[in-house]
């Protein structure tokens, strides 16, 4: 459960895998409503970058300051957001999530649905060894895969089978 403030944030984060202070540094300049992306300038790599957007964090007629504020006041990766984090956790009963962790469960949904190159491109990470580590198949992503190779064998007949 979030407050109405925090609800975006947290979205945002599900859905394009930011960091917490990619998303603070991110100004209404950066995004590209026409192409549907966000050049993120301060990042970890210490070199700019290319975020997807989803389509409810649109620009429109913004030109400046930053995307997420409260109180009219550019958002820190501390104070209100830390402390209404800690809030919502409380709230949901989920104690031991990190705002961080919404990084690696935005890596296992899209890891189930593309290979792990396009993820590591679109986790942003400089090496398939750390996109592994935040990349946790669910046994579901799991069972999609092997049906999809075993249709594609075109062997449909098993052990057990009558022929």
């Amino acid at each position: 459960s979030c407050s109405r403030w925090l609800k975006p944030i947290v979205l945002t984060l599900l859905a394009t895998g930011m960091r917490r202070s990619e998303l603070v540094n991110l100004d209404w300049q950066d995004i590209d409503d026409g192409a549907r992306i966000a050049r993120i300038n301060k990042t970890k790599a210490g070199k700019p970058q290319i975020v997807p957007l989803p389509p409810w964090l649109r620009r429109g007629k913004r030109t400046n300051g930053p995307v997420f504020t409260h109180g009219g006041r550019r958002l820190k990766v501390g104070g209100k957001l830390r402390d209404d984090w800690e809030a919502a956790k409380k709230k949901a009963m989920l104690p031991d999530i990190r705002m961080h962790d919404l990084r690696h469960t935005f890596c296992t949904a899209i890891g189930s649905l593309t290979d792990a190159r396009t993820l590591q491109i679109l986790a942003r990470h400089s090496s398939i060894k750390t996109t592994e580590r935040y990349w946790h198949p669910v046994s579901g992503a799991a069972q999609k895969a092997v049906n999809v190779w075993v249709a594609q064998l075109g062997h449909k007949k098993g052990p057990g089978t009558k022929a």
